[in-house]
């Protein structure tokens, strides 16, 4: 049975049981919160990745870290395949299993050879 907000039942509840992003300069969405709430300038004027040419690129932008990095084996891809893949759609299957580990309804890897070193520092 389901509740809305005002503590009458209802079909149409929503719940929210897993979270993940990858945000500017950050590692995880504990790691964003932590800098917005250290009102950490997470945009920067660094050039990594355009040359300044015109006025047409902008000024400041927000990058993200590690978009070299994809451990295409763990989700059964060809490494091939993973080359020419849209990066979107490789961090999207990244953040979709972050948020199935967040909500605790997909096993988490056990060893280090099950898992991307970048997802869970030791």
């Amino acid at each position: 049975m389901f509740y809305n907000a005002s503590g009458s039942r209802g079909a149409d509840a929503v719940v929210i049981s897993g979270v993940a992003g990858h945000f500017p300069d950050t590692d995880s969405v504990a790691h964003f919160g932590e800098q917005l709430f250290n009102k950490v300038e997470l945009v920067s004027s660094e050039e990594r990745r355009w040359k300044k040419f015109g006025t047409e690129n902008p000024r400041r932008a927000g990058t993200l870290n590690n978009l070299n990095k994809f451990d295409a084996s763990f989700f059964g891809i060809d490494y091939r395949e993973a080359h020419v893949m849209n990066p979107a759609s490789r961090l999207l299957l990244e953040r979709c299993y972050e948020a199935l580990i967040d909500a605790g309804t997909a096993r988490a890897p056990t060893n280090t050879s099950e898992v991307p070193s970048k997802w869970f520092p030791s």
